[in-house]
C-alpha cells in the first residue's frame, strides 16, 4: 500500500470505513428482500394465471382430509362438489370493500353428497343506509345444487369480537354446524345450477403484478455501492490535499521565503509533523511550524554611523 495511504488505519478513517461497510451490507440485505418479494409475486402471478380457468376436480382431490391445509399450488384451482346450502347457518364477512364501497360477503355453509361440508362465498352485497347490514341477502335454490368454485385457503381470525351472524375473517373454525367442515379451506363460488333467481355479485378476479420490488432492490443495491465509492473518493481527496500541503511546505523551504511574505493563497492545513502524529499516535518534536525570522537588511546610513564609530567620532 502506498505509504500515503496509511491514514486509514487512524480511528477516524477507520470509523468512515467501518460505517460504510455496515451501511452497504444493510444495503444489500434490503435489496435480497425486495427481491424475495418479489418472487413470492410472481409466484402468486403464475398461480393465477394456471389455476383460475383450470379444468373443475374433485374437493377430495385438492384436500384429501378435512383438516388438510390447501396447498400454497392448489389457490384459485377450480373444484366441483354437489349437495345442499345449509342456508340456517348462513353468515356474513364483514369490512369487505368492493369498489370503494362497503359491503359484506356472504358465507353459506354446504352439505357435500360424499358427508361433510365446506364454506362457499356466494358473493359480495353492498350495505344498508346505517352501513350496520346488507341492503338485502339473497338465497340460494333448495335441494340439490351442484356448484363450480375456486379454492382459498382459510383466513386467519383476528380475535375482534363480531355481531351475531357476522365473521372478521373466513374461518371455518368460527362456523360451528352439525357435521365436519373442510378447516383449511373455503371456496369462492363461480357457477351453481340450478341457478338461483338471484345471487350476490361475484368477485372480480383479483388483479395481481410483480410490483415495483426490482426496481426498489435496484436501488438498495445502488445505496450501497455509493456509500463505499464515497469513502473511497474522501479518502482519495484527503490524500491528495495533504500532497499539496507537503509539495507548498518543500517550496517555500527551499526558496528561503516567509510564508507570511509568500504570494501564494495558504489554506488551513495539517502539518506533516501533526499528520505522522495523527497516524502514529506518537507525539512529536516539531508539532508546530516556526516561522523563520526576518533578517534585518542594513542600509548605507547603518555602515556610515559603523564606521564613523571606530574612527571615535
Amino acid at each position: 500500500m502506498n505509504s500515503d495511504y496509511r491514514l486509514i488505519f487512524n480511528k477516524r478513517w477507520l470509523g468512515y470505513l467501518a460505517g460504510a461497510i455496515v451501511f452497504a451490507i444493510a444495503c444489500v440485505g434490503l435489496g435480497h428482500w425486495q427481491l424475495d418479494r418479489r418472487a413470492e409475486k410472481h409466484a402468486e402471478v403464475v398461480r393465477l394465471n394456471e389455476n383460475y380457468d383450470s379444468t373443475p376436480v374433485a374437493i377430495s382431490s385438492v384436500l384429501p382430509r378435512h383438516g388438510s391445509d390447501l396447498p400454497a399450488n392448489s389457490e384459485w384451482k377450480r373444484v366441483k362438489f354437489t349437495g345442499t346450502y345449509d342456508t340456517d347457518h348462513t353468515e356474513l364477512a364483514r369490512n369487505r370493500p368492493l369498489d370503494g364501497q362497503s359491503g359484506y360477503e356472504v358465507i353459506v355453509p354446504f352439505k357435500l353428497k360424499g358427508g361433510g361440508g365446506i364454506l362457499v362465498d356466494r358473493g359480495w352485497v353492498s350495505t344498508n343506509k346505517s352501513g350496520s347490514a346488507p341492503s338485502s341477502v339473497p338465497q340460494p335454490e333448495d335441494g340439490t345444487v351442484t356448484v363450480v368454485a375456486r379454492m382459498q385457503p382459510s383466513q386467519s381470525n383476528t380475535g375482534q369480537g363480531s355481531p351475531q351472524g357476522q365473521l372478521t375473517a373466513i374461518d371455518p373454525s368460527d362456523v360451528h354446524v352439525d357435521y365436519p367442515l373442510y378447516q383449511g379451506a373455503y371456496v369462492l363460488m363461480q357457477t351453481e345450477s340450478p341457478a338461483a333467481q338471484a345471487t350476490p355479485q361475484p368477485l372480480p378476479k383479483p388483479s395481481i403484478s410483480d410490483g415495483v420490488n426490482l426496481s426498489y432492490a435496484m436501488q438498495w443495491f445502488c445505496f450501497g455501492i455509493m456509500a463505499l465509492f464515497a469513502f473511497v473518493y474522501s479518502i482519495r481527496q484527503e490524500v491528495r490535499r495533504r500532497r499539496e500541503d507537503d509539495e507548498l511546505e518543500a517550496a517555500m523551504a527551499e526558496s528561503g521565503e516567509d510564508f507570511d511574505k509568500a504570494d501564494i493563497p495558504i489554506r488551513p492545513r495539517t502539518s506533516s509533523a501533526e499528520r505522522r502524529q495523527e497516524e502514529t499516535g506518537r507525539p512529536t518534536s516539531n508539532q508546530v511550524r516556526q516561522p523563520k525570522r526576518r533578517r534585518t537588511r542594513r542600509t548605507a546610513e547603518d555602515e556610515e554611523d559603523e564606521i564613523l564609530a571606530r574612527q571615535g567620532y
